[in-house]
């Protein structure tokens, strides 16, 4: 340790702009220590500072990347049984005369038991996804850092880029039926629900991208 009497001494002259060389000269001569003159003037001739070490990355469990796994597949099964009861409800309110009676009748049968699995998924799933919704929410509100987990992101994104490619194909094939006068009454209906339920999912992962973008700067 230093003698602080040594340190008053030596800030006394370095005040009067006396070199350390002086100083410690002076001081040898006058019987201190070499090693205890070296040691009270070190600090001064510390020029560059300390450099601290940059914040931890802050880790997560496995459970939250967990969490979003089956969000987005509770999300998933939710808007596919959705679109497919609105689509199912459109065949068989709106009448399209360039179907058959006979294979109507036979298809119908068919959608008739899928609307039930459709009925089925949703009441299983949704309350999953709005629970797993809140859940994750409120996480991310107290550690905002949650948005940076790379499950997160790669379901985010892979959703966006899935149901974008969903949605231009259902524009494709709309207009292509369009060109080849195979359009009925319930193209445009169909067309609304599948634009409708994906483009609103990707409108709201977007948000959830700019968010973190947002975030990140």
């Amino acid at each position: 340790m230093v003698n602080p009497n040594l340190s008053s001494y030596i800030t006394k002259l370095r005040s009067m702009n006396v070199a350390d060389d002086v100083i410690k000269e002076q001081l040898v001569k006058n019987g201190w220590q070499i090693n205890e003159v070296q040691e009270a003037l070190m600090p001064a001739t510390l020029t560059n500072p300390t450099i601290l070490p940059p914040p931890p990355v802050p880790r997560f469990s496995m459970w939250i990347s967990f969490q979003y796994v089956l969000l987005f597949i509770t999300l998933w099964i939710w808007s596919i049984s959705m679109g497919s009861i609105w689509n199912y409800a459109i065949d068989k309110h709106i009448p399209d005369n360039l179907s058959k009676s006979l294979s109507y009748n036979y298809l119908s049968v068919i959608n008739s038991t899928l609307l039930q699995g459709y009925l089925a998924a949703i009441i299983v799933a949704y309350p999953f996804f709005i629970g797993l919704f809140i859940s994750l929410d409120k996480q991310v509100e107290m550690n905002p850092g949650i948005r940076n987990i790379k499950t997160r992101k790669t379901l985010m994104y892979f959703t966006i880029i899935v149901n974008f490619l969903y949605m231009i194909g259902m524009l494709i094939t709309t207009v292509f039926g369009f060109l080849g006068a195979t359009t009925s009454t319930r193209t445009i209906p169909h067309l609304i629900v599948n634009l409708l339920i994906p483009g609103s999912i990707c409108l709201f992962l977007l948000q959830e991208v700019r968010e973190d973008r947002k975030n990140s700067v």
